[in-house]
């Protein structure tokens, strides 16, 4: 997924939308992003004036649910997120609303993956929780560096094709509406969202 947004990003097109379902695997196990229909140019994103809020509250980038200026960073962060839900089966954050799950992602902190997944390596729980810092600088810079990060995991750890099998499974799953997360409501999870208004007040 991270090199198909390091392809969308060369062409200067940002997905904005992120997410477990927007995520498809072909018969021969070859990932493809999927959804392009709300995906807007680097140039046209940059001119919006961010009165509306778009995007699926459970992987949206902090700037965008408070309506400030976006760039690309916003699907690195959401990639996050969708990492975050596909390793742990559950989303970062939770709440009875939309707006309380919003605002979560402006305000709280997830908890790393490695305190609640025993057998979670360090550098995964690391890079996940850098891809979805609040501050879009704090973040990799670029989907090409996520790329070359998990590779270096990948070699670190010894992580082979047949190993990250349950991985496959895993996403297989999600798409498939499970594992869902006890404080998820499948109205919010699965439609995009666009909200007028913006959180500029919290």
């Amino acid at each position: 997924t991270a090199k198909a947004l390091e392809y969308a990003h060369g062409q200067h097109v940002i997905h904005r939308d992120i997410k477990p379902d927007n995520i498809m695997l072909t018969s021969d196990e070859v990932v493809k992003l999927a959804d392009l229909g709300i995906s807007k140019t680097a140039e046209d994103l940059a001119k919006q004036d961010g009165r509306s809020i778009v995007g699926t509250p459970h992987y949206i980038a902090p700037e965008v649910a408070k309506g400030q200026a976006a760039d690309y960073r916003l699907d690195i962060y959401s990639l996050g997120a969708t990492c975050y839900h596909l390793l742990s089966g559950r989303t970062p954050y939770q709440g009875a609303s939309a707006t309380e799950i919003l605002k979560a992602h402006v305000i709280d902190e997830a908890q790393p993956l490695h305190e609640f997944i025993p057998t979670m390596p360090r550098q995964i729980s690391d890079l996940v929780k850098r891809m979805m810092a609040k501050d879009p600088d704090q973040r990799p810079q670029s989907a090409t560096e996520i790329v070359g990060q998990i590779e270096v995991i990948q070699n670190t750890l010894g992580l082979n094709r047949q190993q990250t099998n349950g991985e496959t499974l895993m996403l297989r799953r999600l798409a498939d509406g499970e594992p869902r997360s006890s404080g998820t409501l499948s109205s919010i999870n699965d439609p995009s969202v666009v909200t007028s208004g913006s959180l500029t007040e919290i």
